[in-house]
């Protein structure tokens, strides 16, 4: 059966540069599907999910829960924050098998770096922990998710990008 509900896109980010590259992936997949199934997409700065008690938080972890596709942006050379860490850990579960997946989205000087960055790693993780599929900008990654779903699922594939592996290689600097 053909979806007919809007593609749902999360974007947590850490600086205004992160976020703009990461708002760029997204505009690029949103293109591809804007037409024939709309796009909701919601953008949370950081600094918005630290406190765990917070109005904005909670509707933020709601948006998650409905999100087909979270991407994280960061640096990506460290870890992240321990508070974005413990909002990330705090995710409900996903009802129903539905397909998401979750997406690095880290900067040029992380992208230059051997294997996984540190935050990659974790939201690896997270994502297989999850049932999610997990993507990442980060060169030459060692680890590869393949795909568990029917071709119509797939917005990720239709966009160009692969599982892990080549994520966002089509276009440097995204």
């Amino acid at each position: 059966m053909a979806r007919t509900t809007p593609l749902k896109i999360v974007i947590a980010y850490d600086s205004y540069t992160d976020g703009i590259r990461a708002w760029e992936l997204s505009e690029r997949l949103a293109s591809r599907f804007r037409a024939a199934l709309g796009v909701d997409l919601d953008l949370w700065k950081f600094d918005l999910l630290r406190d765990p008690n917070s109005q904005v938080r909670q509707a933020s972890l709601a948006a998650v829960t409905r999100a087909d596709l979270v991407m994280i942006a960061a640096g990506g050379l460290e870890h992240l924050p321990a508070d974005v860490r413990d909002w990330v850990e705090s995710w409900p579960p996903r009802h129903g098998g539905a397909w998401a997946a979750l997406v690095a989205s880290v900067g040029t000087e992380a992208q230059g770096s051997a294997g996984l960055s540190p935050m990659s790693n974790y939201l690896r993780q997270r994502a297989e922990h999850a049932g999610m599929e997990f993507f990442s900008n980060d060169k030459d990654q060692p680890v590869t998710l393949r795909p568990m779903l029917r071709p119509e699922q797939s917005m990720v594939k239709e966009c160009g990008a692969e599982p892990a592996g080549n994520f966002g290689r089509q276009e440097p600097g995204w």
